[in-house]
């Protein structure tokens, strides 16, 4: 399987917005999506992305809703989710959200 040519094969069908989720900023999918955007102004890529990321873009994706908004939300979603869990002095399971 060659994920570039898929890549390629999606894109080049499409004039429509196109969404490109990756895990990794900097990593090898990532870079070649990047080395696309000057040449196709209709991706929209979208790194660091997690689950939570995820189910608000496809909730989104059903509103009636600008493509710009819809990657807003889905970014500003994980700033909701993330936590850091410890216990304290009294065994006490506490959070700190960031």
């Amino acid at each position: 399987m060659n994920p570039e040519k898929t890549i390629n094969e999606i894109i080049s069908d499409s004039n429509e917005p196109i969404i490109c989720l990756t895990d990794i900023f900097g990593g090898s999918i990532n870079n070649y999506i990047m080395s696309m955007l000057s040449i196709h102004s209709n991706i929209h890529l979208v790194t660091g992305v997690n689950l939570s990321m995820i189910i608000q873009l496809l909730m989104d994706l059903d509103q009636d809703i600008d493509i710009k908004e819809v990657i807003n939300n889905c970014i500003n979603s994980v700033q909701n989710v993330i936590f850091e869990c410890q216990k304290n002095k009294n065994n006490d399971i506490v959070f700190e959200s960031f």
